[in-house]
């Protein structure tokens, strides 16, 4: 599915989703992203994308359940990524982001992860457990700084 504007899922998806535009809304409404478990997929992808809110999301069974691609001042909030191969949330190049109320677990490395150049982003209230990588493998952040992330994980 690819979204280029506001959108609200009013059932369950098969397949990711491909946000397309920037300054869009996508709320899942408590609904399932469901993937097919296949290499390489995402559940939910923002690539060169700035100032989209997804929320509401439950995305599952994809190497990756939310990918931030050198994008910025993207706010996710209230979504669950689990049992996804690799990462509940990735994020790579990606600045000034805003990861709030978020819940990553049972995905099979990290539950969030920041890498390559990707300052300032903020992650708030998120809870990450039963990752398979450092115990909880609640998150991966090399190359970030205190002054550059906010991080405050509960459970």
């Amino acid at each position: 599915m690819i979204i280029t504007g506001n959108t609200t899922l009013d059932g369950e998806h098969h397949g990711n989703i491909i946000i397309a535009k920037n300054g869009i809304t996508l709320d899942c409404a408590g609904h399932d992203v469901t993937g097919d478990g296949s290499m390489g997929s995402i559940g939910i992808n923002l690539v060169k994308r700035k100032n989209v809110t997804v929320k509401n999301c439950y995305v599952h069974d994809f190497t990756a359940g939310f990918v931030l691609n050198k994008s910025r001042g993207n706010t996710l909030e209230d979504n669950t990524a689990i049992n996804n191969s690799v990462d509940g949330f990735f994020a790579f190049r990606s600045s000034n982001n805003r990861l709030v109320e978020n819940t990553a677990e049972f995905n099979g490395r990290n539950g969030f992860r920041v890498v390559g150049e990707s300052p300032m982003n903020t992650l708030e209230e998120n809870v990450a457990f039963d990752n398979d990588v450092s115990g909880s493998g609640a998150a991966s952040m090399p190359r970030t700084t205190s002054s550059q992330l906010v991080l405050t994980m509960c459970g």
